[in-house]
Order: structure tokens, then C-alpha cells, then sequence
């Protein structure tokens, strides 16, 4: 059986209420398990309960690990900074910039 995973056009934008480490620690079995492989936006909720869109991408201190296909096509995310606490990147970094900084 063949699962075939129909577009959803109307759908412009993913809205995690989560923490961006929560996100980092999800395991996606491959990038179609992740909502970002229809190129839509990431916005993560603000304190007081509105949302604000990823453009510039800051990895939390202290996170050592970054699973797979977590940033799948995140292309509306220009910069990428990365703590020098991570020691393992996952697969499919797949529409992300392709220089990052380290700190």
C-alpha cells in the first residue's frame, strides 16, 4: 500500500507552541514527518501569547543535538547560529543557509 500525501494550499504557516529545543528534540522518521516539508513558515509562540515568525535561527545553549530533518526546508530562515555545545547534527538539513555561525 502506497500512501500518497495530498497538499494542503490553503495552509501558509506551521505554529509550534513549543519551545524551539522542544522542536530540536523531535525525531522525524523522514522529512515527509515533518509539517515544514510543504514550505511553510515557522512561527514560535511568544511569552504573552502571540507569535513571532523564525527568520534568524538561534540554537538554546547547551543543546548537544539537533535530530534528523528538524530544520527541513526552514527557507524562510536566513541565519543560523549554533552553540558549541553541539556535538551531533541529524540528516536533511535540506533549506537551511548554508553558512551558520558557530558561538
Amino acid at each position: 500500500m502506497k500512501f500518497f500525501r495530498m497538499p494542503c494550499p490553503a495552509l501558509t504557516g506551521v505554529y509550534y507552541q513549543g519551545a524551539m529545543a522542544n522542536w530540536l528534540s523531535i525525531t522525524f522518521v523522514n522529512w515527509s514527518a515533518n509539517p515544514m516539508n510543504e514550505n511553510f513558515n515557522f512561527y514560535l509562540k511568544k511569552r504573552e501569547g502571540s507569535y513571532r515568525e523564525v527568520t534568524r535561527m538561534v540554537i538554546p545553549n547547551g543543546t548537544t543535538e539537533i535530530k534528523n530533518c528538524a530544520f527541513w526546508y526552514f527557507h524562510n530562515v536566513t541565519s543560523l547560529t549554533m552553540p558549541t555545545s553541539v556535538t551531533s547534527i541529524g540528516a536533511k538539513l535540506r533549506g537551511m543557509p548554508l553558512c551558520f555561525d558557530r558561538r
